[in-house]
């Protein structure tokens, strides 16, 4: 019993007492030197004869005074004098929270809950980084003072830090009076102390706070404490001993995300709760419209919301937070996160890596700001949104704009944004889609990471999530690809048996789910032997949850759920085929229109906005319908969530939502979507391509130049054309894109039926001649045969084989432009004569094979395109045949190869694909020709070589494998060359598939065929330009090998070659492109093998080599891609 309180102590007189507790009491008073009205808590006067609990008391004191923050009640100092011992405190208007919570009549609003707990964490932070835990969080402690501004009318004080642990003091006249709890103290409050402080108060750290806001949260929103008993015992062994009741089961309208975060929150072992910044992330969530009960994520990639849910990847996690602190401490800038489909990369970036990169960074270090992109098929806006929402106040537009006027965009935002002491960390995943839905735009992200990255002292650091299978295609990305090699790579590989098992425990005991003896381990061993077998597990626990109804799960449950293997594919042909005829083809475009398709890589998710995935599924009331089915929004049973196929996110506004197939999984397991992959793949390819050519069409501001005709067109059109009652559509620039070629076809029609009616009127009137006219003409034409006689002989044999002898290009040129000037200058009737045409055409194709090898691949297209012109008029004036069919193939075939060398890789392939259509359709007439077998295998390697820059390998070697059998060893013409050159092609597409053992027998064949043929042929620059190209395939092979003294050989040989070739042509492309590709590979060699004396020597070289082609000609990527600019040394 409390004695009476004296009505003055020191200069404060008492005025009213407001509240009492364990220690004394607490009264309103008046400082009656200053008039001040303040709150005194006084200690008892039984406690101020106990030396350790005045020690304590007045160390509540220090605590209070020097902490000095918004959200603590304000000390202003504590004192002893005589028997009496004070706290000189604010004085609050307002209540206590228990007193809050006594009156609301029912639950507590839960956004009230979370907006009051969210408050409380974080000043706990701010508490916990001056090194104290409080030990008594309780809402008797929390204090709602009335604020018309805070968020529900009140803002938080927290209160009575007696009990708190506080960090050693450093002044010694202070420390003489510190307390230092006894092992076996009891302090606290029973009913909301942690496990480990019940046992021990001495040893516990903040992870105990967070415990005791943890038992707040859970009393708030289920109108009871975790453990209920009228015994202190039997509630102490329950805090200890026993899990906490799920609060999803108490208030089953919980969503399940949040109350397995509780439940985090109350994990017996300190080290499984999250950190108070995690809490105030967390309760600060708008979690108003989470409608998903079920806490399992299933198929779908982990979120950050449930990290708490995330097991089995601790180690891999930590790995990954030590790379980006030595990132964020000046080491490596870019640390790359890799694996195959399936293995978890986004979830341990999610779940395992975000979540902890808002905790206060180790001391003298800088904090993140943290931006995430999700390239998609716009990665420039995507980019903007990315770092709009990590530094609000600038406009989307504004910062896009700013990126996209050049490679410093991205640094100018981050010098004008980001403050000192602060680093940006941009996460860009999956990095794959720059590849796939963005891939128009990847070059302008290449520019703008590339240049950031460079800059020594840049506050950007960036972390990527890539699928192993599309780690090649980073050759497209010329910077990013330099800078990998500085990179901290980190390969996260498929879970073993043990961490399975520890993702089946605790995500099963995170979720409430008992599972019967043997059922965990039956569930580990059948993913294990599953392909993409994580997702398969998360899968069928969600399927478990929405089956248990709170009773222990049996085998048989599970087998009736179809086991690890069977639950997806099951339940998903159950959800296809209950939507009915029309639901069903609505569902068929709206989930091909989710995906990406593969070529040579496997398929991928293609995110896409709602309103453009409901347009190609028909958008009327059924596919609105069968999209929020196939969410598992709607249709799902009572207690029970839908299966998902796809998710939702961007908010509630429908118009900013995001669709997104679950998982990449669906594309195998899932047999409709198989099937209509299966049928429609084609058809996908092509809708694919029309939009990559119609978004560069726009962003070149939409020129006729470029539009696609003839084939091509007719190639996108059947693309576009869709039978039966699917409605898939093409976005409003691919119809802009489609139309404007079609007008441009329409009217070169009209030119070229003028062409024949005035080839029709000459030829009438050269009937009308008279015979001395027809004298003087048999006179020109004997000039004329010596004239096209010459003509022929050069083009078709001469200059080929002069083109590979050295210091003859200058010779070649002279005559080509005389010829070919000789023949412009022939009489304009003597123009339309089908020898003079064939020969015109023939000088401009050798003309452009001139200049892509050795000047301008404008000027190559240029000559391409007469050639082109003169084969219309030859067709117009019917003078064509199949020798002027077989001109038109080897057009597109060069026109390809110049296509492919500027990027344009979509019409490159349509240009392929249609000579190789005409030399097989030779070839089924002519089966024995060797010349129609060679050309054929060229077209065939071109495609070949075309699918390997794209990526897909396995699309490589099979065009590879249909080309080497025709290249004919006996052929006269470098046949043995050319088989060479194939084989050694399809051992580099080999090497890119991880068949090392299969690309060493093709590649030591090779070497072998091209030591004899440059033998047999010394000075012949063909043979040494391939055994260059195959000793360099050699070494990169070799060095996946690690063969190291091979491949170091094999770079200097092709190094010497290189150089011994550009002696005789300098100014030669191809001859530069094999020696630099040799000096970069045997540079990234002796980096990796720690000489970076010779590293730096090679890179000098290099350079400026590179850096006079790139002035040369800035169209050819291929020289663009081997560029040292902003790359590291």
């Amino acid at each position: 019993m409390m004695t009476a309180a004296p009505p003055q102590v020191g200069p404060f007189r008492l005025l009213k007492r407001l509240g009492s507790g364990g220690m004394g009491e607490v009264f309103e008073a008046v400082n009656e030197d200053l008039g001040q009205r303040v709150a005194v808590k006084l200690l008892s006067r039984e406690l101020v004869q106990e030396p350790q609990m005045v020690a304590r008391f007045l160390q509540e004191g220090r605590a209070l005074v020097g902490l000095d923050l918004p959200g603590v009640v304000r000390a202003f100092h504590c004192e002893e004098l005589a028997d009496q011992v004070f706290l000189v405190m604010e004085l609050l208007e307002g209540l206590s929270l228990r007193k809050w919570m006594t009156e609301h009549s029912g639950l507590v609003p839960r956004e009230s809950s979370l907006t009051l707990c969210a408050q409380v964490a974080r000043v706990m932070e701010e508490i916990h980084a001056r090194g104290i835990t409080h030990r008594d969080l309780k809402p008797e402690n929390v204090f709602l003072c009335d604020d018309a501004s805070a968020a529900l009318g009140h803002r938080i004080k927290l209160l009575d830090f007696g009990v708190a642990k506080l960090p050693p003091f450093r002044d010694d006249g202070l420390a003489a009076t510190e307390v230092h709890t006894h092992e076996n103290a009891f302090i606290g409050t029973y009913h909301y102390m942690s496990p480990e402080q019940l046992r021990s108060a001495s040893s516990v750290d903040g992870a105990a706070d967070v415990y005791s806001l943890g038992v707040m949260l859970f009393e708030l929103l289920a109108g009871r404490r975790p453990f209920v008993s009228d015994e202190m015992v039997e509630v102490v062994s329950a805090h200890v001993n026993e899990p906490a009741p799920l609060l999803g089961q108490l208030v089953p309208s919980i969503p399940g995300a949040l109350s397995t975060f509780v439940a985090s929150m109350l994990a017996k072992s300190p080290a499984e709760r999250p950190s108070m910044a995690r809490c105030r992330d967390m309760l600060s969530r708008p979690w108003a419209h989470e409608q998903d009960t079920c806490p399992v994520p299933g198929l779908a990639p982990f979120s950050e919301a449930q990290a708490e849910l995330f097991f089995g990847r601790k180690v891999e996690t930590g790995r990954v937070l030590g790379y980006l602190d030595e990132a964020r401490s000046g080491g490596r800038r870019w640390v790359s996160l890799e694996g195959p489909s399936g293995v978890g990369k986004s979830s341990l970036f999610h779940a395992g890596v975000l979540p902890r990169l808002g905790d206060t960074p180790p001391s003298g270090m800088p904090r993140w700001r943290v931006a995430v992109a999700r390239p998609s098929y716009e990665p420039v806006r995507s980019l903007a949104k990315a770092l709009v929402v990590a530094f609000p106040g600038a406009e989307v537009d504004d910062v896009e704009r700013g990126l996209r006027a050049g490679p410093e965009g991205l640094r100018a935002f981050v010098q004008a944004h980001v403050p000192e002491e602060t680093l940006l960390l941009l996460v860009v995943e999956p990095l794959e889609e720059l590849f796939t839905s963005g891939a128009a735009e990847q070059t302008v992200l290449d520019g703008l990471l590339g240049s950031m990255l460079s800059e020594e002292e840049g506050r950007l650091r960036l972390l990527t999530c890539l699928r192993s299978d599309f780690l090649h295609r980073l050759e497209r990305l010329p910077k990013l690809s330099r800078l990998l090699q500085e990179a901290e790579r980190f390969l996260l590989l498929p879970m073993d048996e043990a961490a399975l098992a520890e993702v089946v425990d605790g995500m099963a005991r995170r979720a409430g789910l008992t599972l019967s003896e043997g059922l965990a381990a039956r569930m580990v061993r059948e993913a294990k032997g599953e392909g993409g077998g994580l997702p398969l597990l998360g899968h069928a626990l969600r399927s478990l949850w929405a089956m248990s109804g709170g009773a222990p799960l049996t085998h048989e449950h599970y087998d009736r759920m179809g086991g690890v293997g069977g639950a997806l594919s099951q339940q998903a042909e159950q959800l296809l085929a209950s939507l009915g005829a029309q639901g069903r083809e609505r569902a068929k475009w709206l989930l091909l229109s989710l995906v990406q398709v593969g070529r040579g890589v496997q398929d991928t998710r293609r995110p896409r906005s709602r309103s453009e995935v409901l347009a190609e599924a028909g958008d009327d009331a059924v596919a609105e319908e069968v999209l929020l089915r196939l969410s598992g929004l709607s249709g799902a049973k009572s207690g029970e969530p839908g299966p998902r196929l796809v998710l939702l996110s961007g908010g509630v506004k429908v118009e900013s939502q995001r669709v997104d197939l679950v998982h990449e999984t669906l594309l195998q397991r899932v047999r409709p979507l198989v099937t209509w992959l299966d049928e429609e793949r084609r058809r996908l390819e092509v809708l694919a391509d029309l939009e990559v050519a119609a978004r560069s069409w726009e962003e070149a501001k939409r020129p006729r130049v470029g539009l696609p005709q003839g084939t091509m067109l007719s190639h996108y059109r059947n693309g576009v054309t869709i039978s039966g009652r699917g409605a898939r559509r093409v976005s409003p620039r691919a119809e802009a894109f489609l139309q404007a070629a079609t007008r441009l076809e329409r009217n070169r029609g009209w030119t070229r039926k003028a062409l024949v009616l005035a080839a029709s009127l000459a030829m009438t009137v050269m009937l009308l001649v008279t015979v001395q006219a027809r004298q003087e003409r048999a006179r020109a034409n004997r000039n004329l045969t010596h004239i096209m006689n010459s003509a022929e002989e050069l083009v078709s044999s001469a200059d080929w084989e002069l083109s590979w002898i050295p210091n003859t290009l200058g010779v070649r040129k002279a005559l080509l432009r005389d010829l070919s000037s000789t023949l412009g200058g022939l009489p304009p009737e003597e123009q339309h004569e089908r020898e003079v045409l064939w020969g015109r055409i023939k000088m401009d194709h050798r003309i452009a094979d001139m200049s892509f090898l050795n000047d301008t691949l404008q000027m190559a297209g240029e000559h391409l395109r007469q050639a082109r012109g003169l084969l219309e008029t030859g067709e117009a004036l019917g003078v064509g045949g199949d020798d002027y069919r077989m001109q038109w193939a080897f057009n597109h075939s060069k026109q390809g190869k110049v296509d492919m060398a500027a990027g344009r890789l979509v019409q490159a392939r349509a240009r392929f694909q249609q000579s190789i259509e005409y030399f097989e359709a030779q070839r089924a007439i002519s089966p024995n020709s060797i010349d129609g077998d060679r050309d054929s295998a060229v077209s065939m390697g071109e495609l070949a070589e075309l699918e390997l820059v794209e990526g897909r390998v396995d699309e490589a070697l099979r065009w590879f494998g249909k080309s080497l059998p025709l290249f004919s060893r006996t052929d006269p013409d470098y046949g043995a060359t050319l088989h060479a050159q194939a084989l050694a092609h399809q051992a580099e597409a080999l090497r890119r598939a991880g068949r090392l053992a299969d690309a060493r027998l093709l590649l030591d064949e090779a070497v072998e065929f091209m030591t004899h043929e440059v033998a047999a042929h010394r000075g012949d620059h063909h043979r040494k330009w391939v055994m260059g190209w195959v000793r360099l395939w050699n070494a990169r092979l070799a060095a996946d090998q690690q063969r190291w003294v091979d491949a170091e050989a094999s770079y200097e040989l092709a190094t010497k070659l290189g150089r011994e070739l550009l002696e005789g042509e300098p100014t030669s492309k191809r001859f530069s492109l094999m020696l630099l590709e040799a000096l970069r590979g045997h540079e990234a060699l002796a980096r990796r093998r720690g000489d970076f004396s010779l590293s730096t020597r090679l890179r000098t070289v290099r350079c400026p080599w590179v850096e006079d082609f790139i002035k040369r000609d800035a169209d050819d990527v291929r020289f663009r891609a081997l560029s040292c600019e902003g790359s590291m040394p």
